[in-house]
This record gives structure tokens, C-alpha cells and sequence, in this order.
């Protein structure tokens, strides 16, 4: 059988790439999973949706995905569950605010709300949390989580109506990648 992408992992991400190929106008798609849909990492995962990082690319890239999910939230019948909880990042040691700032900094280019916040403030975000040794911090109030299940569930539903071919407990054991320029993988 011939396809015209194979995509292998059937966790969120896997199943992002499948059906984005799919939304995109590509058809004949097969995605194979070693075992069941969401078994490995995404069956373990918390789901946390950050925007903070210390790099450009990183920070679009996670910007773009919490976008989409929250495009595949509205649209879902499904408990995505997308929740905006926030999220404090925090330094104990002095000589590492400048990482903070550089994140911040990179949040204020991209637009994202972000900013520094005091003790008390994270004590107001965080009641119980010991703010003693904290030297900065920095607050995002578009962090938060989503139900990696529900969106899981969500993206094979849309894989199937856009016709990708998903195959469980079919393990990856090989892949030989013909010469440049033939165009194909054979697996």
C-alpha cells in the first residue's frame, strides 16, 4: 500500500500532525501507534499549556498549539477541559533573574501577557506557598491545562472524518529511506 505520509505515534502529537496534514488537503494518511491511541506520554501527561520559555521559536510554537487547542475547544462536543489557571515562574537565587527577564522579555515581543509580580502577590496566587527565598517571579494568566484524553479523543474523531488510516498495535521495528531524489519510505 502506498501513502502519502506516514506518521508514526499516536499521542497528541502524532494525532495533531495526522489530522493537520489531513485539514491541510492530503489524503491517503496512515498513522500507526505501538500500542493504543494516548498509551505512552500523553496517557501520563499533565497537559500543561505554558507560554513562558526562554526562546523565541519555543514560545511561538507554544503560542500557535494553545491557539489551536483552544480553537479545537470551542468546536468540540468532547470535555476538552481547556482551563486557564496561570502560571508563576520563580527564581530563589539572584543571579538568575536575568533569565527571567529574557522570558519576559520575549512574552512582551510576542504580545503574551506577562509580567513581574511581588511576594505578595504570589502568595495571593499561591496561599500557603512559602515566598521567602523568592528573589522575582513571573505571572501569565493564559497558562493553564486541557484534558489530554478529551483532546485526544477530539483529534481521532476529526482523523476520521477527514479519512486518515489509524492502525494500533502495529510497533515501527524498521524504516529504510530509498536513495534522494526516489521520494518514499519503505517500512
Amino acid at each position: 500500500m502506498t501513502y502519502e505520509a506516514i506518521v508514526i505515534g499516536g499521542g497528541v502529537m502524532g494525532c495533531m500532525a495526522a489530522y493537520t496534514l489531513a485539514e491541510r488537503g492530503m489524503h491517503n494518511i496512515l498513522l500507526l501507534e505501538h500500542a493504543r491511541l494516548g498509551d505512552a506520554a500523553t496517557g501520563q501527561s499533565a497537559a500543561m499549556l505554558m507560554h513562558q520559555t526562554g526562546d523565541m521559536f519555543l514560545s511561538q510554537l507554544a503560542r500557535a498549539s494553545i491557539e489551536t487547542y483552544e480553537e479545537i475547544s470551542q468546536r468540540s462536543s468532547l470535555a476538552i477541559d481547556l482551563v486557564r489557571t496561570g502560571s508563576v515562574l520563580f527564581t530563589t537565587k539572584p543571579e538568575h533573574l536575568s533569565i527571567l527577564e529574557g522570558m519576559q522579555r520575549i512574552q512582551d515581543e510576542l504580545g503574551i501577557d506577562s509580567r513581574f509580580i511581588s511576594t505578595s502577590e504570589i502568595e495571593g496566587l499561591c496561599p500557603g506557598f512559602s515566598t521567602t527565598t523568592i528573589a522575582g517571579a513571573v505571572y501569565c494568566g493564559l497558562d493553564g491545562y486541557l484534558s489530554a484524553r478529551g483532546l485526544l479523543q477530539e483529534l481521532r474523531s476529526r482523523m476520521q472524518e477527514k479519512g486518515v488510516t489509524v492502525c494500533q498495535r502495529r510497533p515501527v521495528t524498521f524504516v529504510r529511506t530509498m536513495p534522494r531524489g526516489e521520494g518514499f519510505v519503505v517500512g
